[in-house]
């Protein structure tokens, strides 16, 4: 994606994205994935996004069995 686009539950937004998208869209990976941790990195973290800015995300997982062999 780019030009400031992001797609959330198959709908996509142009421009910034409101405080409680990045978190709706944190509440949703933990349901269906329960990460360890996720991190909210770049422009949002910081609190200085712009028009152009991603929601970037770190999901970590815990190391399973299948990844070890």
């Amino acid at each position: 994606m780019g030009s400031g686009s992001l797609r959330y539950n198959g709908m996509r937004a142009s421009g910034m994205v409101s405080e409680q998208t990045p978190r709706d869209m944190t509440n949703s990976i933990v349901r269906e994935f329960s990460p360890e941790r996720i991190v909210l990195f770049g422009s949002y973290a910081y609190g200085t996004p712009t028009d152009d800015s991603d929601v970037e995300l770190l999901i970590v997982m815990p190391l399973t069995e299948e990844w070890t062999r």
